[in-house]
């Protein structure tokens, strides 16, 4: 019976691998990266915009400890497909290159902020039974603690990818 939770783990972590690092799963990665640089540019820039170093120390694309969570080859391959599709502009001259979101883009992103946040006061107003003067309350705790389930998942993935937990099944 251990032999086959054993043959399980192994399949599933076969399974994870494969779908982390096939070539077919490339595109979710680049569109990925793509929406994490737009939500960077839309957050921290102004309208002189972000140079690729500024992207890089925005801390936004490093796990803790400070370990890069996508290389700056990654971020210089972002930008050239969001220059092609018109979702971002670059300004600056040559040597100081920096980019700002296309006007549309940048409409388009903010009414998707506002339809999320607008989501999430309905989500908890439902679950917690609250009033709207009470969502905000409700709202950063319940935010709070989706961070931290989502981030136990994750160390759980990492440690049952590394061999230092037994997949339940």
């Amino acid at each position: 019976m251990e032999n086959k939770n054993i043959i399980r783990a192994r399949r599933a972590l076969l399974f994870s691998t494969r779908m982390r690092f096939s070539p077919e799963t490339q595109p979710i990665k680049e569109e990925a990266i793509d929406k994490i640089l737009e939500q960077i540019i839309l957050t921290v820039s102004d309208d002189s915009g972000l140079s690729v170093k500024e992207i890089e120390k925005s801390r936004k694309l490093e796990f803790a400890g400070g370990t890069p969570a996508i290389t700056r080859s990654e971020i210089e391959n972002s930008i050239k497909r969001l220059l092609a599709s018109k979702r971002i502009l670059r300004i600056g001259e040559k040597h100081k290159k920096r980019y700002v979101l296309s006007k549309s883009n940048a409409n388009n992103l903010m009414e998707i902020q506002r339809n999320s946040e607008s989501r999430i006061k309905n989500i908890v107003a439902s679950v917690f039974s609250v009033d709207e003067k009470h969502v905000n309350i409700y709202s950063d705790a319940f935010l709070e603690c989706l961070c931290h389930i989502f981030s136990k998942l994750g160390s759980t993935y990492v440690k049952l990818m590394t061999g230092k937990a037994q997949a339940l099944v």
